[in-house]
């Protein structure tokens, strides 16, 4: 960060306190909150994207708005697309909430690609679905003689 430089106070804290003293409390005003993620509750873009970028969503404690996006144009296409029911069209809805969202560049994906991973040949690996790259344990299994 320094290179482009921006001269960031980093404090260094366990991910518990990150989320409950920091990044989860608005009033705290913090410009940057690595390692947080948002995982899908199902297979739905809503799930994805609703509570980390719908304005409406922030709440004083436990905000999962961590950007504290509340554009009127996003609030107000979530709010359509909230109410589609035919699978096409609210797909394409959602798909059109994202690009505005990458558009304003509300956020900065974050990816550790320097994570050992240790395979073997009988072995059935699954990645898991979050973090492709790492092995779903829950569903990884030794392979058929």
């Amino acid at each position: 960060m320094s290179q482009l430089g921006l001269h960031p106070h980093v404090s260094e804290v366990d991910q518990s306190v990150m989320y409950a003293k920091y990044c989860g409390v608005p009033k705290q005003e913090i410009d940057a909150c690595p390692t947080v993620g948002w995982l899908r509750d199902f297979a739905d873009p809503l799930s994805v994207l609703y509570v980390p970028f719908y304005g409406p969503a922030i709440v004083p404690t436990n905000n999962s708005n961590w950007g504290q996006v509340n554009n009127p144009q996003v609030n107000a296409a979530m709010a359509k697309a909230a109410l589609i029911v035919n699978p096409t069209a609210r797909a394409q809805a959602w798909a059109n909430i994202d690009k505005m969202l990458v558009n304003l560049a509300v956020a900065i994906p974050e990816d550790f690609d320097n994570q050992p991973n240790i395979e073997s040949s009988n072995v059935a690996g699954v990645n898991q679905l979050w973090n492709n790259g790492t092995w779903d344990f829950d569903y990884t299994s030794l392979k058929n003689p």
